[in-house]
């Protein structure tokens, strides 16, 4: 049997540096960092998000993020460029920083 997403989450955490709230605002109100939550549109319309943030769901990242497909963002070619993963409770965000 596979690995649930718990474990997966969990396995994915020892390569992830995670911030804290505290951390993550103030890399933000700095400016040094693109924001991206990664949760479903309703999910971010039902509980709001970070202010500023590009919502970008963990499914679309991959390809949005890709420098040769046709649908990459722009906003994502930069292999330079500092982003932060948000999501409910780190999970999604986790997965998606791997």
């Amino acid at each position: 049997m596979g690995k649930t997403f718990r474990q997966r989450v969990h396995d994915a955490r020892a390569h992830v540096k995670l911030l804290s709230p505290v951390e993550a605002k103030r890399i933000i109100d700095g400016g040094d960092a693109m924001v991206i939550d990664v949760r479903e549109a309703w999910e971010v319309a039902e509980h709001g998000t970070v202010p500023g943030a590009r919502n970008i769901t963990r499914g679309e990242l991959d390809i949005k993020a890709d420098l040769e497909l046709p649908r990459r963002d722009p906003a994502l070619q930069d292999r330079g460029q500092r982003i932060l993963l948000t999501c409910g409770a780190g999970g999604k965000a986790t997965l998606c920083a791997v």
